[in-house]
């Protein structure tokens, strides 16, 4: 979301009250905010050898992995083009941004059936990987375990272009 304007109160959610700009005029301001249009969403999705350790419950790949679906479904019934990169210390698989629901499923069904070359995580690798391929603005996601040394300046890199989360998976 982007910020769009400043208009008088009219019932709003009172959490999106501008309370400096309403103390400079006559009433109430809210913020208005607009949804940034064509804005892709590409999901890093760690399946290293680290994802298969569990000491109770599920293991780490099998809790991305649903992450990774959900996320995916949700954004592709919002029309939100999905991609996906599947890494380890390299890259596994590059499924660049589509709409629609069939390609959602199909980045879910590659995700859960990619049987992993590489062992270790290399999130640099990943964040300059997924920095190259998103010419535009876009929506990224990472989904790990971040069991990995030297990539906070590939983070910084790539969260000072995009619309950056990491959502780390703990056992």
């Amino acid at each position: 979301l982007t910020f769009a304007e400043l208009a008088n109160y009219q019932g709003e959610d009172i959490r999106a009250i501008n309370w400096k700009a309403s103390g400079k005029g006559d009433g109430l301001m809210v913020n208005r905010y607009e949804q940034e249009k064509d804005m892709p969403l590409l999901l890093l999705i760690d399946l290293s050898a680290s994802g298969e350790f569990a000491a109770a419950g599920a293991e780490k790949r099998a809790v991305i992995e649903d992450a990774a679906a959900l996320i995916a479904l949700t954004a592709a019934r919002r029309n939100i083009r999905v991609g996906a990169l599947l890494f380890t210390d390299r890259v596994e698989a590059y499924i660049p941004p589509a709409g629609g629901e069939r390609h959602a499923w199909e980045v879910v069904r590659r995700t859960m059936d990619t049987a992993p070359q590489g062992t270790k995580t290399d999130l640099k690798l990943a964040l300059d990987f997924a920095l190259g391929q998103a010419k535009s603005r876009a929506m990224v996601v990472l989904l790990s375990d971040l069991v990995a040394e030297g990539w906070e300046p590939s983070l910084a890199n790539l969260a000072g272009r995009h619309d950056f989360r990491a959502v780390r998976v703990v056992d």
